[in-house]
């Protein structure tokens, strides 16, 4: 006996139109409920930084600084020798990539003068 074909051709209803349901992140989550209690933010917080002073963990204070403010910008100033600017050859990966970069050989062109 054949089986029943099962593909979405033959049963269109078993189409999810509204794709797989959103679930909520544990960020989401917690933000919730912290919303739902009162002070439960500045609970938390006052939790947080008492444990984190006593036992006196500083990378997890730099950690928390550097989520919670975001890091301060940084800005890199990269030169050559003596202050030049920087200078890259990139010939030996375009011969790499392509091929001989070096001038083709023109003493074939003709020319019309």
């Amino acid at each position: 006996m054949a089986k029943p074909v099962a593909g979405f051709d033959t049963n269109p209803q078993n189409i999810n139109k509204a794709g797989r349901p959103k679930r909520k992140t544990l960020t989401e989550l917690i933000h919730k409920k912290l919303d739902e209690t009162p002070d439960g933010w500045d609970k938390l917080a006052t939790m947080v930084l008492v444990k984190i002073f006593k036992e006196s963990d500083r990378d997890i204070l730099k950690t928390l600084w550097a989520h919670t403010d975001g890091m301060p910008k940084q800005k890199t100033e990269i030169t050559g020798e003596d202050g030049d600017a920087v200078k890259i050859d990139i010939s030996s990966a375009l011969d790499k990539a392509y091929g001989s970069t070096k001038p083709k050989d023109n003493s074939r062109v003709h020319s019309d003068s």
